[in-house]
């Protein structure tokens, strides 16, 4: 972390195949232009449907989205 808490490094070790990766972040409040890409580029998740608000639960909090069977 940097002297402003924000995480400068990070290392993932993935148990299945011991495999690591490492990202290192920098030049935080840098603006930039996304675009996102063309509808057909992308996959969605089976149940992932943005025009479904996720459901709160009493205390305000997102609720799970439930299970979606594979197809």
């Amino acid at each position: 972390m940097d002297d402003q808490g924000r995480v400068r490094r990070m290392e993932v070790t993935f148990q299945d195949n011991g495999q690591s990766d490492v990202m290192d972040l920098g030049d935080f409040g840098t603006r930039v232009t996304v675009t996102p890409p063309p509808a057909g580029q992308v996959e969605r998740k089976p149940g992932d449907d943005p025009d479904v608000k996720p459901a709160k639960r009493p205390d305000g909090e997102a609720a799970e989205r439930p299970a979606v069977p594979a197809s």
